[in-house]
């Protein structure tokens, strides 16, 4: 989780994190930033010019690989479990 700050329904990104992802948006390169974001099942150094996506998206895109590896360490364990 990277905030707890809601605002209604919908939790918030930190405006620290905006503020840093804003600063350096001149040197970012979209596309793979948008490639680190949908890849949650690579390593983000597999993607093509990783280094320039957006440190946000990629620490994002970490999260996301977190969720994965628990999905699947909960899937294997509940293969596990009927065997």
């Amino acid at each position: 989780m990277v905030t707890l700050d809601t605002d209604g329904e919908p939790a918030l990104i930190p405006s620290e994190m905006m503020r840093y992802s804003l600063d350096r948006a001149s040197s970012v390169d979209v596309d793979a930033s948008l490639c680190v974001l949908g890849s949650p099942g690579q390593p983000a150094c597999d993607v093509v010019g990783f280094e320039k996506a957006d440190a946000i998206i990629r620490l994002v895109g970490d999260v996301f690989k977190l969720g994965e590896v628990e999905k699947r360490a909960m899937e294997a364990g509940e293969g596990a479990a009927h065997m």
